[in-house]
């Protein structure tokens, strides 16, 4: 679908779902940490708010860039554990994307960002 959105039977059949916190500087992206969880998909990387099944999942902006992955620091702590966070920092054409993905699954959507490059 054009407008970013996949359709339920589409958002359960797809990649692994890893559980997160993002936030980012452009719309429909929320400003302030939220918690959610991406979706590794064949076509991008999806990101839906909440930890529960949803109709839909939004395709976050293509192409996406691993520009840095690091530790949680500062105000960051008051929102992410740092002992288990990592923050995975995205640029996309439209804005900056950071995921705090929980430490032990860092790689795979590090990886997984860079194959969809």
């Amino acid at each position: 679908m054009s407008n970013g959105h996949v359709p339920p039977r589409e958002a359960t059949s797809g990649g692994p779902v890893v559980g997160c916190f993002l936030c980012g500087t452009f719309a429909p992206l929320p400003r302030r940490w939220k918690q959610g969880r991406v979706q590794l998909d064949v076509d991008g990387v999806r990101w839906a708010p909440g930890m529960r099944r949803r109709d839909c999942a939004t395709l976050l902006a293509s192409p996406l860039r691993v520009e840095a992955v690091r530790d949680v620091r500062g105000w960051e702590r008051v929102h992410i554990r740092a002992d288990a966070f990592q923050i995975i920092e995205v640029g996309a054409d439209q804005g900056e994307i950071r995921l705090a993905v929980p430490r032990q699954r860092v790689a795979i959507v590090v990886e997984h960002i860079r194959a969809c490059e």
